[in-house]
């Protein structure tokens, strides 16, 4: 028997220590992709026992979070990579007997099957998926690939029951995930010394310095501060922030609002405040004298504004802009600048929707028309938003969904919007009232991202995941609902809970 371990711990020593001194080589020389890509499998493959196990929270927690599949060729989100093996092992569950069926013929799902079916239609109609990664001269498979990925998304998640005694954690990491946001931010801070580190985190949520230097936009700060916001009033509701017994919180709700200014985003002011209302209805506060607590607190803010705007940091005076405030040329001139350039687009782009209303443009584009047009709006021989003509990447929501894949694409996500509301309204009315936090808001976020993205600013391939994965989490903290509403002479869970006390102003 010895001689037996013995020989296996040689075959195990003879495994690992080349493999050891291999990862420690290319940890040593110049990182690049190669690289990473190799550790990333190493890391993988030890880690994989794990995902099986935990596939459903990471993916969860994945979704929100800043990260990129650095493992992988492209820029891919790290969600979309997990989204894929988490389904992959939802479906093999499910084939084993083992855990909840996997059944995508749901109300929910149909609208997307039938939405991933017509985004491979495209595919096929309009040349391939293309994709930079690739090598290639066209462009913009990764659009197609983050569209098909939170279908899978979808699935993977609302397939599975998450625990009760665990729905408030696994949701409050999904948003709390946002966090990682603010690393862009300190890798630029850092220097181009640790700029490695992009392979692991979006650039997308890196500082920006716009207007000729004058504007710095701290756009990761701003993105992790919205997810601490958004964390609170699903954790706390209004109720619970501004409970005078734990001021922490009031602090705490304030100050990721004000760093949520930092980002330079209008979007970020017009979302919190339509959040705030919409979260002060739902939760019956517009009944109580909480009404004229926050009037007062709208008028006090307002007056600070009024004495101190134009003394803000020029990126929360970006964020203002919107407002009859005395705000600094530079952010004004840089905010006016992109509502005007989107509005020409807009009648460029609308002029388009006969042309694809029953065959869809796609995603994919050259790469090379993309770069010369670049290089000519540059040299001000093109407008300021060809090139942006090019990608597909309209500013609007209802442009980037009809333009790339028709009536057909725009109907299917219709159906799903509707069905999505239905399911989180019925969990918000008749819900369990243990997650009645979770439930408010789910439906309270679902309806003001969704206002926001038919009638102020969208993309669809950026977007999708965020309305299907509130859907899916409500789905997987309330488990499995009937198609149809209860009857109306059934009284509500929530009205049968002991009535809870006004919340006392400030």
């Amino acid at each position: 028997m010895t001689s037996r371990l013995s020989i296996g711990t040689l075959i195990v020593f003879g495994a690992v220590l080349p493999l050891a001194v291999l990862l420690g080589y290319m940890l040593a020389v110049p990182l690049d992709r190669v690289n990473f890509l190799f550790i990333g499998v190493v890391f993988a493959l030890l880690a994989f026992p794990a995902v099986i196990k935990w596939h459903h929270a990471i993916l969860i927690v994945s979704v929100n979070a800043t990260m990129n599949a650095f493992f992988l060729p492209g820029s891919f989100s790290l969600w979309m990579a997990l989204a894929w093996i988490s389904l992959g092992l939802c479906v093999v569950n499910s084939a084993m007997g083992s855990g909840r069926r996997l059944n995508p013929f749901t109300e929910a799902g149909w609208p997307l099957l039938v939405l991933a079916g017509v985004v491979l239609v495209t595919i096929k109609l309009t040349g391939g998926i293309g994709g930079q990664a690739a090598g290639g001269d066209r462009w913009g498979g990764k659009s197609y690939i983050a569209v098909l990925s939170a279908v899978a998304a979808f699935f993977a998640i609302s397939s599975i029951r998450i625990p009760p005694r665990l729905s408030e954690k696994y949701v409050s990491l999904y948003f709390l995930s946002g966090l990682t946001g603010v690393a862009s931010n300190i890798v630029v801070a850092l220097g181009p010394s640790f700029y490695f580190m992009f392979y692991f985190f979006s650039t997308d949520a890196a500082t920006r310095i716009e207007d000729q230097g004058e504007l710095t936009r701290y756009v990761g700060l701003s993105f992790s501060a919205m997810s601490v916001a958004y964390f609170m009033l699903m954790r706390f509701g209004i109720n619970g922030i501004f409970n005078l017994n734990k001021p922490w919180r009031i602090v705490l709700f304030l100050g990721a609002f004000i760093l949520g200014l930092l980002g330079g985003f209008r979007s970020n002011v017009i979302t919190l405040v339509l959040l705030f209302a919409v979260q002060f209805l739902l939760e019956g506060l517009h009944r109580t004298k909480a009404v004229a607590f926050v009037a007062i607190i709208g008028v006090l803010a307002g007056a600070v504004l009024i004495g101190t705007a134009d003394r803000l940091p020029l990126s929360v005076q970006r964020s203002l802009s919107f407002l009859p405030l005395d705000i600094d040329p530079a952010a004004k001139r840089d905010a006016a600048s992109t509502i005007e350039w989107r509005v020409d687009m807009w009648k460029v782009v609308v002029r388009d929707v006969p042309k694809y209303l029953f065959l869809g443009k796609g995603y994919v584009f050259s790469g090379r028309d993309l770069e010369l047009t670049t290089m000519a709006v540059q040299r001000g021989l093109y407008s300021a938003f060809e090139d942006t003509l090019v990608t597909g990447n309209y500013h609007q929501g209802f442009l980037t969904l009809i333009i790339p894949f028709g009536i057909w694409g725009f109907l299917a996500f219709a159906w799903f919007a509707l069905v999505g509301f239905k399911i989180l309204y019925r969990n918000y009315r008749w819900g369990d009232p243990r997650f009645k936090n979770i439930n408010i808001f789910l439906l309270n976020i679902y309806t003001v991202r969704m206002f926001f993205y038919w009638f102020l600013y969208g993309q669809f391939d950026l977007d999708l995941i965020a309305f299907v994965s509130f859907v899916a989490l409500s789905i997987a903290v309330n488990g499995p609902q009937s198609s149809r509403f209860p009857a109306a002479s059934q009284k509500s869970p929530l009205s049968a809970t002991t009535k809870e006390p006004e919340p006392q102003p400030a």
